[in-house]
């Protein structure tokens, strides 16, 4: 793929929609350098496709409008609109009606529908990719959660082993709290428990260690809860964390004392108090007190040259997406460019010259530093093994194609 491509990705998540916009900004021996920007914050595409009017609603119609003015505005070369855990779990009337609205949004837009695996791996290549290119080096747990699940993936040498899905996100619990206060607060409390320990009994798991990194509404909690977060923040022992996200949700809230009047932003209160007794049960159940866990979400990364030292990098489901779409294009014309050696060869001509080798992956050290810039996404692709379904709509035929570039 060519420098100065840029992908345009709605990520529909289950509690609202973002707007991000990648750019190859360079590539040499270490990996792609891609820039990531936010343009745009919408709601959820779910609750619009649920409300009455589904895929005509005026709620739906203004995410196409907003599609429709970014393309118009920034000019990518591929367009993506992603859904995932809300999607898995949409009743029959909401997917028919987002079929009819990704139809009507015409040629040229790749719908993404992520699997469970697919969440959790594609969000552990973007967290690698940052992880190696900071000088970090590649974690041994990447978790993330979000409105609608859970996610984590484990890494043995460098290398992605397993990632897992649980379908419990905060929203649930959200829920429970708003109907029930502090009763539903501990049954919310129980049920993310159970999910997350049967889910490690299952793969025959015991606690992990090392190093994690926690992104995404793990990285939310532990701004609601105080906890250090930001690129340059030291790691927090797991045991640590658990603690300061417990002694959160024991605060005299509102919602929990059943008092409406006493809070403007009572569902607020909901669901920062749902994300941290979900924070607190992952952190006990999946992780060692003594894992090193990094809170991570916007990352400045090494830049292509002296002019722009640094880009901007968010660890993100559609990151690892984009990240993916650049090696397989890449590996694409590799292959073209072997057909066109083996045919210069057979006419005697000089083959051309192999690209350099990339660097080798390094394993995090838990310092948050001192590695060096190392990465080699290509490997971490292949080993991930995605399986990621990509639609390009089309006007006839089943509309299923491999790639999503205009």
């Amino acid at each position: 793929m060519e420098i100065g491509h840029k992908a345009l990705v709605l990520d529909c998540g289950s509690g609202e929609t973002k707007g991000m916009l990648f750019e190859a900004v360079s590539h040499d021996a270490e990996g792609y350098t891609i820039s990531v920007a936010e343009v745009c914050k919408l709601g959820s595409l779910g609750d619009a496709l649920a409300a009455e009017g589904g895929a005509t609603s005026e709620a739906a119609a203004e995410f196409a409008t907003k599609l429709a003015a970014l393309r118009a505005e920034h000019a990518p070369r591929t367009v993506a609109i992603g859904v995932s855990a809300w999607f898995r779990a949409a009743n029959a009337e909401t997917l028919a009606a987002a079929a009819a609205f990704f139809d009507a949004l015409g040629e040229g837009v790749a719908v993404l529908k992520l699997s469970t695996a697919d969440e959790a791996k594609l969000e552990a290549a973007a967290v690698a990719h940052a992880a190696q290119r900071s000088g970090m080096g590649v974690p041994d747990v990447v978790m993330g959660s979000g409105g609608g699940s859970i996610q984590f993936t484990l890494f043995e040498d460098a290398a992605p082993a397993a990632s897992f899905c649980i379908p419990k996100g905060f929203r649930e619990g959200k829920g429970a709290i708003v109907t029930e206060g502090a009763a539903g607060m501990q049954a919310w409390s129980e049920a993310v428990q159970g999910m997350v320990a049967s889910t490690m009994a299952e793969a025959g798991l015991g606690l992990q260690g090392g190093t994690a990194i926690a992104i995404s509404a793990c990285y939310y909690g532990a701004c609601d809860a105080k906890i250090g977060g930001g690129e340059l923040a030291p790691a927090v022992a797991s045991e640590d964390a658990a603690s300061t996200f417990d002694a959160f949700t024991k605060k005299p809230t509102a919602v929990i004392r059943r008092d409406a009047s006493k809070t403007k932003n009572w569902s607020a209160e909901a669901k920062a108090l749902s994300n941290a007794t979900l924070q607190r049960e992952l952190f006990r159940t999946l992780l060692r007190p003594d894992c090193k866990v990094f809170f991570r979400r916007d990352w400045q990364l090494p830049g292509a040259s002296s002019d722009a030292p640094t880009v901007s990098f968010r660890t993100t489901w559609s990151a690892g997406w984009f990240l993916q779409l650049l090696v397989g294009t890449a590996a694409a014309a590799e292959d073209a460019e072997d057909a066109e050696d083996e045919k210069k060869e057979q006419q005697g001509a000089a083959p051309a010259t192999p690209a350099p080798p990339a660097a080798a992956p390094q394993k995090a050290s838990g310092s948050g530093g001192g590695v060096g810039r190392v990465l080699l996404f290509a490997g971490l692709a292949a080993a991930v093994g995605f399986g990621l379904k990509l639609y390009l709509k089309q006007k006839s035929g089943d509309g299923e194609t491999k790639a999503a570039t205009h």
